[in-house]
């Protein structure tokens, strides 16, 4: 046993044997000078226990310090633990056989909370829908709740520069484990720059191509039943302990940690949702083109979780009396409200319109609030070969590799492949809720993308707040009728205040590369069976009497905030 300076004491290389024999590997960290019995938080990860998930959250040892026994344990075939390593796979039965490890540690109430962030948060739900018996609260951080329709495929769309990256981080250990230091050289090359990789060329994908995870995220490999059977959010229903999901604006699971919370909130009042202004990471004050101000650090989220797990397995202090706090971007402020969206939200819609040359934001795109009569449509070409950049966005894991966060987009309206529709200076507006834009549209190409990006535009800068991708494939273009094909693209999910004076703008264009895969527009396959080499596109976009295209988002109505049930500033 180590003791560090803060007084508390560590356990080192702790076996953990599971069900089924095999044997993971944890820390555990106690207070020097603990009461009798304290309450267990398990942190369970592949990313290395020794680390602490303190990439984002604080480190063990200051949870420790806080009134808990903390487990930090290597998850199944990650560093030293035995067993081999498949994503997901065995984490539900393993997190509940740790929990109940945990609970019979010497020093322990008995009660067990899980946390951790991302991965970490994710496993959480998997043993939560088992049901522990010694299980009492959870705090998935970042985590979202289905593997599939986030963080594989958001909009049905491959998450492409989150999948390659990602792919190549889990296969290091694995080389590494294997002996392979070939591969191991490999992987590590594309981690530190993945850009050769999300080209796909298959010299560059050759490493990737060796990983059975990667395979699987691709669609290499069919594996129906790993996908149904660590998709949480379908039975979200059978968690039955409080739980604080935490997420970011920015974060590229957010949309499945609001899903999970909206569920989870029609079974229990004691579900919490925190949802500050972060990208996946780090949680920073700053972050892109924008400063949220000192009470924007993701300290918050430490503190948060750990008040939580006093009131859960101590029974001391309070929880916040409502389900639901939210950072309101440019406002910089912290708000609390009883569900999410909040209550007494409305919807507002905005037409598109221009008299047909609305290409980039010198163009004659507008956003108004009645719809145009007899506009001409506009036109755009998309070409495979220079694909529009993802700039800022939410993308994972880190700024260096990924288009991540509040990014100025003068740049990108800049180009004529983006379409750039902007409204008059508005009044004071609270956006906090989904939104969606319907477009109607006809094309050229065989397959093609839609992608619609939602920003504010103060003064000159034009920043992203939300953005939405639907992809179209050979037999859905093919039912384009006279009028065109009408879609609806969802926006994500914002709190972000449009003070006077400023602007909404939306894009639309043919993609976001490399955020997500380049659509070639030319299908899927050529005869011969090879794929089919892409081709340039030409674009309509509709927005007439009969074809009203438009954007809807969800509005806060500002007015007597001490009597807004939907909008409560708090300090945090």
């Amino acid at each position: 046993m180590s003791q560090s300076p803060n007084s508390v004491n560590v356990d080192q290389d702790v076996e953990v044997l599971m069900r089924d024999g095999c044997s993971l590997q944890a820390d555990v960290y106690r207070p020097a000078q603990a009461p009798e019995e304290l309450p267990v938080l398990v942190l369970r990860t592949p990313y290395d226990r020794r680390v602490t998930n303190q990439t984002v959250m604080a480190p063990a040892e200051w949870y420790a310090s806080q009134g808990f026994i903390v487990v930090c344990q290597d998850a199944r075939g990650r560093f030293a633990s035995d067993g081999e390593f498949d994503p997901f796979t065995n984490e539900a039965l393993d997190g509940h056989d740790t929990v109940e490890w945990a609970a019979r540690l010497g020093g322990s109430t008995g009660e067990v909370g899980l946390y951790g962030a991302s991965y970490a948060g994710y496993n959480q739900l998997l043993t939560a829908v088992t049901r522990p018996p010694s299980l009492k609260a959870i705090a998935p951080v970042i985590s979202g709740s289905d593997l599939a329709s986030e963080w594989i495929y958001p909009s049905g769309v491959l998450n492409l520069n989150f999948v390659v990256w990602w792919s190549a981080f889990l296969g290091l250990d694995m080389a590494k484990r294997s002996g392979d230091d070939e591969h191991f050289q490999a992987l590590a090359a594309i981690v530190a720059d993945p850009t050769a990789a999300l080209a796909l060329s298959p010299s560059a994908v050759e490493p990737l191509m060796k990983l059975p995870v990667y395979r699987r995220f691709i669609g290499a490999e069919v594996d129906d039943d790993w996908w149904s059977e660590n998709r949480v959010l379908s039975r979200i229903s059978s968690i039955d302990v409080p739980t604080i999901l935490v997420g970011g604006w920015y974060d590229v699971f957010n949309e499945g940690s609001i899903a999970a919370f909206r569920q989870l909130a029609e079974t229990s009042d004691e579900h919490r949702l925190l949802i500050g202004p972060w990208c996946h990471v780090p949680w920073s004050a700053y972050m892109g083109d924008l400063s949220y101000g000192g009470q924007a650090w993701g300290n918050v989220v430490d503190h948060a979780v750990a008040g939580f797990f006093r009131y859960h397995l101590k029974g001391e202090g309070k929880p916040s009396e409502s389900p639901v706090s939210y950072f309101t971007i440019f406002d910089n402020v912290w708000a609390e409200a009883d569900q999410w969206p909040p209550g007494g939200t409305i919807p507002r819609r905005w037409f598109l319109g221009s008299e047909g040359l609305a290409n980039s934001a010198g163009g004659d795109g507008t956003l108004t609030e009645e719809p145009s009569a007899g506009d001409s449509p506009d036109y755009f070409v998309y070409d495979p070969a220079g694909p529009v950049p993802s700039l800022g966005g939410f993308s994972c894991c880190f700024e260096e590799v990924a288009p991540l966060g509040p990014r100025d987009q003068r740049p990108i309206e800049a180009r004529r492949d983006v379409l750039v529709y902007t409204t008059e200076p508005l009044d004071e507006l609270l956006l906090a809720g989904p939104g969606y834009v319907d477009v109607w549209i006809s094309t050229r190409a065989v397959s093609a993308d839609y992608l619609v990006r939602l920003c504010v535009v103060e003064e000159e800068e034009s920043i992203n707040i939300s953005e939405g991708i639907v992809s179209l494939s050979e037999e859905e273009i093919a039912e384009t009728g006279d009028n065109g094909l009408q879609l609806r693209i969802s926006l994500r999910n914002i709190a972000a205040k449009v003070r006077t004076g400023s602007r909404l703008r939306l894009h639309i264009t043919g993609g976001s590369f490399p955020a997500f895969p380049i659509n070639p527009q030319t299908g899927g396959t050529s005869p011969d069976g090879q794929p089919s080499p892409p081709a340039p596109a030409s674009h309509t976009v509709y927005h007439d009497e009969t074809r009203p295209s438009h954007l809807e988002l969800t509005i806060l109505p500002i007015g007597d905030e001490a009597s807004n049930a939907g909008f409560r500033r708090i300090g945090i």
